[in-house]
């Protein structure tokens, strides 16, 4: 038809194919409509087919009363098929009966379909309505608060949640947890670290105490702290004892770190068993020789062949072993026997060859003698020691042989115990 009226009429050509009867003369039309597209099946719009007379004249008066027709599809001349908003239905319906045309549904939308359930069933619809307030209320509140870790300090923590009204049932947007966690921070002197998180519907507050360390709490008998081996002093924590030493101070092994000895409120000196933590530059050294040159053999022609029968328990040759100085041997065996009886026939052959040095390529001695030398330097760490910084001296030497050393730069602990000295300490 390919014309639009006002209204919001519109049709597009109908999708009818003419086909003539076998006996000829007459012409027949069939139906080639397609199902709606997924769109309109998911609103609220209806397809429907009309029959009656003058279908035009239907068209204009729904055109004329607003009835938006979409998608018309004229069947025959007396059916078509459109597609209506879900609200003009009715109005549609209520025209067609005053002239006596014919509408049925043949498709309607998903939400069109569930308007009707809704309407027809309202207890399902309040029903689900109700569960998925629920699941978002139950997902926007706090049910849960967890203290990990909080030791002696878990009553001050519980105090600042009942402060600032942390409890089950309160809303997620109105928490403050940054808040919380700086708040916790000053309340709590003796947790060394707090984190305040959101886990699920549950607040999760996990502490670790602080360990403050005390001479009483370390017992055992009075000591110093020396240093286990030589090294420059990059750090120093001390928990009991007198510092002897400042950081960038290089020490010698057995060198006094601390001594074992405390001021008491009255200005005298008592003895104490010294700790510390004295973290300090060490480093650790490998060295690697190696061959400079590698021999590479050069046959002379002398070649021999040796045919020997083998067991498990002899082996006979009447051909002796060549007399050769250096020589390269292919074996060839042939088993001959069986799991009772193993015999096999073995076939050597040897050729004589001279042996020369022929100098190695540098590259690959540096990359040889530097892992050799590294690998011996490790076995000198101990566990706890970090790799700082790593270099390699190369030197060749005269007997034809090359040389790698190797340092490797750590940090570590250095402080030791040690029996407390009869030497005065000022």
């Amino acid at each position: 038809m390919g014309r639009k009226k006002g209204g919001g009429l519109s049709e597009k050509p109908a999708h009818v194919e003419a086909v003539r009867a076998p006996q000829g003369g007459e012409r027949r039309t069939v139906d080639r409509a397609v199902k709606p597209p997924m769109r309109l099946r998911l609103w609220g719009r209806v397809r429907v087919r009309i029959e009656g007379l003058s279908l035009e004249k239907l068209m204009t008066r729904a055109a004329d009363q607003g009835i938006g027709l979409m998608r018309v599809h004229r069947v025959d001349a007396r059916m078509l098929q459109a597609t209506v908003r879900s609200a003009e239905l009715p109005r549609l319906r209520e025209l067609a009966e005053k002239v006596g045309w014919r509408i049925t549904v043949l498709h309607e939308s998903l939400l069109r379909r569930s308007q009707g359930l809704m309407s027809r069933r309202a207890m399902l619809t309040c029903g689900v309505l109700v569960f998925f307030a629920c699941v978002w209320l139950a997902n926007s509140c706090v049910w849960f608060v967890r203290i990990e870790g909080a030791g002696e300090s878990v009553g001050e923590v519980r105090t600042v949640l009942a402060e600032r009204e942390i409890q089950p049932g309160r809303f997620v947007s109105t928490l403050d947890l940054q808040g919380l966690q700086r708040a916790l921070e000053r309340r709590l002197p003796r947790v060394a670290w707090i984190d305040v998180h959101l886990r699920g519907v549950t607040v999760v507050i996990e502490c670790i105490p602080a360990r403050i360390a005390t001479p009483a709490a370390y017992g055992g008998e009075p000591c110093d702290i020396v240093a286990s081996r030589d090294g420059v002093v990059t750090g120093m924590t001390v928990h009991a004892g007198i510092a002897k030493v400042k950081p960038g101070e290089a020490v010698r092994k057995g060198q006094m770190l601390v001594v074992g000895q405390e001021r008491t409120a009255d200005g005298q000196m008592r003895p104490v068993p010294a700790r510390a933590e004295v973290l300090s530059r060490v480093w650790y050294s490998g060295s690697a020789r190696i061959p400079a040159t590698e021999n590479v053999g050069e046959p002379t022609g002398a070649e021999q062949e040796r045919v020997l029968i083998g067991t498990p328990w002899f082996e006979w040759s009447d051909t002796p072993v060549p007399d050769y100085g250096q020589s390269d041997i292919d074996v060839k065996r042939t088993m001959i026997g069986c799991v009772f009886l193993p015999l096999w026939v073995q076939i050597e052959r040897y050729a004589e060859v001279t042996l020369s040095p022929v100098p190695r390529d540098r590259a690959a001695l540096e990359r040889e003698s530097a892992a050799i030398a590294e690998r011996i330097a490790r076995e000198k760490l101990p566990f706890h020691a970090q790799i700082l910084d790593k270099w390699v001296e190369y030197s060749m030497m005269k007997d034809d042989h090359f040389s790698a050393e190797v340092v490797l730069e750590t940090v570590e602990d250095i402080a030791q115990s040690a029996p407390v000295s009869d030497t005065p300490h000022q």
